[in-house]
């Protein structure tokens, strides 16, 4: 059992032949239960997320020597000051570096991260892969090989999806869709959304909570496919997202 925050336990989804029954109306802390004194992709952050009974959110990138790391932006700038891109920059020297905010918060890795949640929260992995898909995922997966608990590996890039589909086909995956912009743009990538979700086969499809519902999107609702949306910032988005989907990812709000 593992809850949907608050103490309400949801544990009775039938999507995905059983291998999400968990998902069902979890709600995911984008990037851990952050605020105060709890930078974001911080151990301080997952921690609350724990406490709350709130499952946990969270980005992936691969070091230059092969770790992987728990970091949303490519760039060290924004969240630790320093110059230099994750993919470029070893383990090592990451681990001086200090998160943004007061206290101390250095970057986690996911061995870390894993060791410390040890199944007591739902996981959801976003993988950020950088260059040719492969890689991230190999090491992910060779993480997760010896992990019990749930968990969800999900990306926008439906190469890194299907790696899984075809290296890993027993951990659940998902698809990243969204935003939606109006006009050509947004019919283009509607169609390559589509076409990854036809070649990875998901479990799972995210879609960002502004984009509609479209019939294609309800569609897969209706059958073994579980629809996650993101990031919720206030409780009426998320009683707007009760209404079509089935786990929600939020921010800036205490569900």
């Amino acid at each position: 059992m593992f809850f949907g925050g608050r103490g309400t336990v949801h544990c009775n989804m039938d999507k995905g032949a059983g291998m999400l029954d968990w998902l069902d109306g979890a709600l995911f802390a984008h990037r851990g239960l952050h605020g105060p004194n709890k930078p974001e992709n911080s151990i301080a952050a997952f921690g609350a997320a724990i406490d709350a009974g709130y499952g946990i959110e969270l980005d992936l990138r691969l070091t230059a020597d092969g770790r992987v790391a728990v970091f949303h932006d490519e760039a060290l700038e924004r969240m630790t000051g320093a110059a230099g891109i994750i993919e470029e920059s070893d383990a090592a020297a990451l681990q001086f570096l200090q998160l943004r905010g007061p206290g101390r918060h250095s970057i986690p890795f996911l061995n870390t991260v894993l060791a410390m949640v040890r199944g007591k929260a739902p996981l959801y992995l976003e993988l950020k892969p950088s260059g040719r898909v492969g890689a991230l995922e190999a090491a992910v997966a060779e993480l997760l090989s010896r992990y019990n608990g749930p968990v969800l590996v999900a990306s926008f890039q439906g190469l890194s999806v299907n790696w899984f589909a075809e290296h890993a086909p027993h951990l659940p995956r998902c698809l990243i869709i969204g935003p939606c912009p109006p006009g050509p743009i947004g019919e283009a990538q509607h169609r390559r959304e589509r076409w990854h979700h036809k070649l990875s086969k998901p479990h799972a499809v995210s879609v960002h909570h502004e984009c509609q519902p479209d019939a294609w999107v309800a569609r897969l609702g209706l059958q073994d496919v579980s629809l996650i949306t993101w990031t919720l910032k206030s409780p009426a988005a998320l009683a707007a997202a009760r209404t079509w989907a089935d786990a929600y990812v939020f921010e800036g709000f205490m569900p």
